[in-house]
């Protein structure tokens, strides 16, 4: 008996060992299987930190963990990340591993996964990365690669989603996403038990949110067909916020069709369930909230839905005499009266309906009043809408609870109607659409803490035409600035309902605008801001005054052009550093790519210190301008990519120019005191520059000076090299110094330089060639080579300047080649600008005649 017992015990250790180092001498195999079946069949990279197996935990299955994985796209989204999570953990059937056969999943787990999900407008989507041949293989093979779903169970854990699609204009955002999902997808016919918590949930399309951080909650349990691919909706609720909804029906794949038969309803007739949509009444003692009046909300969809069709559908929401109001505040809204219908009989999608029959509040005693009809809205919409109202704003504070320290206030008063077909516009057959109505704003006040200072608007008129919608009155205090304006938009409806370009022309005026609030909190840093890529604006600006950090910005004028992605700068003029400065140029911000700036620039009697304290880009490329006291004018192209910030990206920084520099004083510039230092010429320590001309070029992060010859009283100078953004330098200098400028040291360095003793006439030079290396704060100085000039009197020769020249060469094509692209586009932008002004101005005129004539009329 003790024999067995002993022959067993030894058994089951040998089993035990076996668990413990399977995972172990099959690690690195299963690591690799993992890695290259992913990659060999997708169109991005696979990556994680590290792989854990376990064969007790789900035994006889193998347990793997994968930690922090992420999943990076290929081109043409080279680069994003389209997941990330922090562990994964799968059950995998051990003996797939070594059968021949797929890959047997059993359950997986994905913990806090992160994945942005982006479709430009082309219809690419950067989720499609499965590769062309892996697409045309089933998931399941008979023998070799691939896997096989036999779940049992799934789950996701703390979840985020962000999804943009910029062909329907379709955003959303899933925040605090936790689910669960049982049933057995290895037979053809199972239930599957779903139970989903999302903490929040926005959901956008057209510029409008229709769900704003709502929580929402969904079990639903479906009986699955699989071999018929017949998927029916049994026991199911879907909360958001407080408003509940039932599903019924069912879903079948029909090839590349989808059958639907699907109702839903709200079981729940309380109108307070469905204002629980609405953030600011929701986030507020909602529990506490008095309510009244009735909801109906159902729908239904039968039919086929394939890319050319949709079922019939139809959705009806109906309030009757809703109300609502805090116990705390003494006024209520009443009077809620919604009646909305969408529906399609099924087929054509443009056949869809949207009938806002009603819409009614009284915002304590102010009604407000809206009509909306939209049909054929993917043909050709056409609308028929209006909108009537006075809303007090003094009066929200008495209606909802506003968040701590909010300030609102002023009267908004509408009148607005349109009624024709939107190709109407589009041909600019005006007398064929109907659109009428203004907008007034009077001494409106906002406030929150989100905000940087507070927004008054005192007087606002915006004036609806079928041509356009005019702004013709804006006077505005943003904190401490003020802000008027007046121009016009274009093309607003087409932008609207059909997502087509915006045009607009607006005059700004400004005495005093601070942008200092507006930058990014402690770090007082500018943010890079996305430019919409259907939106055309000129902007005609005249600031007297503008703040940004310790920037001060004098009497600025000049146009700006909005268009494709691209902010266009044409003739901006403006004083600041004691000067002026001139600038055209651009900033662009193209998809998923760093933001991009071009400037043509003129500048004229600017500081040197108040220049580099004001700018990164002297400070790192031209640091000699620390130590320098007096001004300068320049003509300069600079070309960079930006970073999140609006810093330029240092070595994407490509720029070529010429400075002017009448009268400046050099001292306490270290290579240059190390150098005074080296040949014992204490001259050397405080230089007074007259009538100077240095030229430059700036490329792959360093500074390369043109060779430069200046005199420094009766002595004479060749300088050139480069210095980079990681602040060393590499230099060659020529100086040509006179015998009275020399001292017993200076000649006893002269001397061991020669190699000889040097005795020196009144009227004799010496010719010093040296290099200055290191660093600008820690520069070494080296001698090599010195001649004596007899009586010299000619100027300084160039044996440094033809190694100077080589370098320049070097440096010039490509700097000279990227400019002048970037230079005639700015050009042709200018032309551009310059023909839409003239435009404008003649239609102006126009008007203006016609008002005249409109005066001496019987």
């Amino acid at each position: 008996m003790k024999k067995l017992l002993l022959i067993a015990g030894l058994a089951l250790a040998v089993v035990v060992l076996a668990l413990l180092a399977i995972p172990i001498f099959f690690k690195d195999d299963i690591v690799a299987l993992i890695k290259r079946e992913a990659n060999k069949n997708l169109n991005a990279t696979l990556e994680f930190e590290d792989l854990g197996l376990n064969l007790f935990q789900n035994f006889p299955a193998l347990t793997v963990n994968l930690e922090k994985l992420s999943l990076v796209n290929r081109a043409p989204f080279a680069g994003d990340t389209l997941v990330a999570l922090k562990n994964f953990e799968t059950s995998i059937n051990l003996m797939s591993l070594f059968g021949g056969g797929p890959l047997e999943i059993r359950s997986f787990t994905l913990t806090e996964p992160r994945l942005q999900l982006i479709m430009l407008q082309d219809s690419t989507a950067n989720w499609d990365i499965m590769q062309a041949a892996a697409q045309e293989q089933p998931e399941t093979t008979a023998a070799g690669g691939g896997y096989q779903l036999a779940l049992r169970s799934y789950a996701i854990e703390n979840g985020y989603l962000s999804y943009i699609d910029e062909t329907s204009g379709t955003t959303a955002l899933i925040a605090g996403l936790n689910h669960r999902g049982s049933g057995d997808f290895t037979s053809d016919r199972f239930r599957l038990r779903t139970n989903t918590d999302i903490a929040a949930v926005t959901f956008g399309a057209g510029g409008v949110n229709y769900l704003n951080n709502v929580h929402t909650r969904l079990k639903a349990d479906f009986d699955i067909d699989a071999a018929n691919q017949k998927y029916t909706l049994t026991e199911n609720e879907l909360r958001l916020n407080e408003l509940v909804l039932k599903f019924d029906g069912t879903i079948a794949m029909a090839g590349k069709d989808t059958d639907l038969d699907l109702t839903f309803s709200a079981p729940q007739t309380d109108f307070k369930n469905i204002i629980s949509l609405i953030p600011v009444i929701y986030s507020k003692d909602f529990a506490s909230l008095k309510s009244s009046g009735q909801l109906a909300l159902a729908g239904k969809a039968r039919g086929l839905y394939n890319e050319k069709q949709v079922p019939a559908f139809e959705i009806k929401l109906q309030i009757n005499d809703g109300m609502f109001q805090y116990p705390q505040l003494p006024t209520a809204v009443n009077n809620v009266n919604v009646d909305l219908l969408v529906n399609n009989p099924g087929g054509d999608p443009d056949r869809t309906i949207i009938d806002l029959k009603k819409f009614h509040v009284d915002l304590g005693r102010d009604p407000f009043d809206a009509t909306a009809l939209v049909q054929t809205p993917v043909s050709d919409p056409h609308v028929k809408a209006n909108a009537r109202g006075r809303i007090n704003l003094d009066e929200i504070r008495n209606l909802v609870q506003l968040a701590p320290g909010t300030e609102l206030g002023g009267l908004v008063n509408l009148d607005l109607n349109v009624n024709g077909n939107l190709s109407s516009i589009e041909k600019n057959q005006f007398d064929k659409f109907q659109a009428a109505g203004n907008v007034a704003v009077t001494n409106l006040v906002y406030n929150t803490a989100d905000l940087p200072v507070k927004v008054q608007i005192r007087q606002a008129r915006l004036a609806l035409s079928p041509a356009k919608v005019t702004l013709s009155e804006f006077d505005c205090r943003l904190g401490n600035s003020d802000l008027r304006a007046h121009g016009t938009l274009d093309n607003v409806l087409p932008f609207v309902l059909k997502d087509q370009t915006l045009k607009g022309a607006l005059a700004l005026q400004s005495d005093y605008f601070d942008l200092n609030p507006w930058m990014a909190g402690e770090s007082s840093e500018l943010q890079a801001v996305p430019l919409p890529g259907n939106i055309e604006f000129t902007m005609n600006s005249a600031f007297r005054e503008i703040s940004c950090g310790k920037l001060k910005i004098q009497n600025v004028s000049g146009v700006l052009v909005l268009k494709d992605r691209t902010l266009n700068l044409v003739d901006l003029n403006m004083n600041m550093l004691g000067g002026s400065v001139l600038a055209n140029g651009s900033y662009s911000t193209p998809e998923h790519a760093l933001p991009r700036s071009f400037f043509a620039m003129k500048v004229a009697g600017l500081g040197f210190p108040q220049t580099f304290e004001s700018f990164v880009t002297v400070q790192k490329f031209a640091p000699i301008a620390q130590s320098l006291q007096g001004t300068f004018s320049a003509d300069f192209e600079l070309m960079s990519d930006l970073d999140s910030t609006l810093t330029p990206v240092m070595k994407t920084l490509t720029s070529l120019g010429s400075l002017r520099i009448a009268n400046a004083a050099l001292q306490d510039f270290k290579p240059l005191t190390k150098m005074a230092e080296v040949l014992k010429l204490d001259r050397l320590k405080q230089l007074a520059l007259v009538d100077l001309k240095p030229s430059y070029k700036i490329r792959d992060g360093r500074f390369f000076l043109e060779p430069l010859g200046f005199n420094v009283g009766n002595m004479a100078f060749v300088v050139s090299g480069s210095n980079g953004i990681d602040q060393s330098v590499d230099y060659s200098v020529k100086l040509r110094v006179p015998a009275e400028e020399m001292n017993a040291q200076t000649n006893a360095v002269v001397s061991n330089l020669l190699n000889r003793k040097v005795d020196l006439l009144q009227n004799d030079y010496v010719d010093l060639v040296g290099n200055i290396g290191g660093s600008v704060t820690d520069p070494q100085v080296k001698f090599s080579a010195a001649d004596v000039i007899k009586g010299a009197t000619a100027q300084v020769t160039s044996l440094l300047s033809q190694k100077a020249e080589e370098k320049k060469a070097a440096a010039a094509d490509t700097v000279s080649a990227a400019l002048a692209k970037q230079k005639l586009e700015l050009e042709k932008r200018k032309q551009a600008a310059a023909d839409s002004a003239k435009k404008e101005a003649e239609r102006l005129k126009e008007e203006a005649k016609k008002k005249l004539k409109g005066l001496f009329k019987p």
